[in-house]
């Protein structure tokens, strides 16, 4: 039997940066009960984040659009990007300046959520959805979606409350660039030699 719930982990360089940026105050369960509903119009949350055509059962196709969207970096949606392991985002072959790796080097903080199952999206759960749709543009989005590399673990949460499922926060292990009030070691030789040589021209 699969688990209710899932842990996740995300950086981020402050606590409140865990928020989506459209339907921010609509949270997990309300969009779950609106998704099982198949009710986007009577929903007024739900359109803000979705197309919501005139097929109401359309609701959660639109959603596995806009998590695939998601995905390529249009992150203006109710979805917030979340890693079963954090530490496979260092082998992303996104070198670019937002990308994966990047994230996973410069975040200042290592957030860890336990989610319910039912507001995570994975990459397979996107798919699943897409392969139902027949609007332009889908089949595009699935090729898409079959092709995010899978070392990235990457699992999108629903909702604008991932902060309740908040268990455990630390200093990203991972981060590369040192504290700007630490001297690097080089330098702190390099004055110690100096200091050497003057001391011993003044003896």
């Amino acid at each position: 039997m699969a688990s209710s719930y899932m842990r996740l982990h995300r950086f981020q360089n402050e606590a409140i940066d865990c928020k989506p940026r459209l339907d921010e105050d609509v949270s997990a369960i309300e969009h779950v009960r609106s998704l099982a509903d198949f009710r986007c119009l009577a929903r007024p949350h739900v359109s803000q984040s979705a197309i919501c055509s005139d097929d109401e059962r359309e609701d959660e196709i639109d959603m596995a659009r806009l998590g695939a969207w998601h995905t390529q970096g249009l992150t203006d949606s109710a979805f917030v990007s979340l890693s079963q392991d954090p530490s496979r985002l260092l082998l992303s072959k996104d070198h670019s300046e937002h990308g994966a790796q990047a994230i996973a080097k410069n975040a200042k903080e290592l957030h860890t959520y336990m989610v319910p199952s039912v507001a995570a999206w994975t990459t397979e759960k996107i798919k699943d959805i897409l392969e139902r749709g027949r609007a332009p543009g889908d089949k595009e989005l699935l090729d898409w979606v079959r092709g995010i590399p899978s070392q990235e673990t990457e699992v999108l949460f629903l909702g604008g409350n991932l902060v309740d499922y908040k268990t455990f926060s630390e200093p990203n292990p991972y981060r590369t660039d040192p504290p700007q009030d630490v001297r690097p070691i080089k330098k702190a030789r390099a004055s110690s030699q100096r200091d050497m040589i003057a001391d011993s021209q003044t003896r």
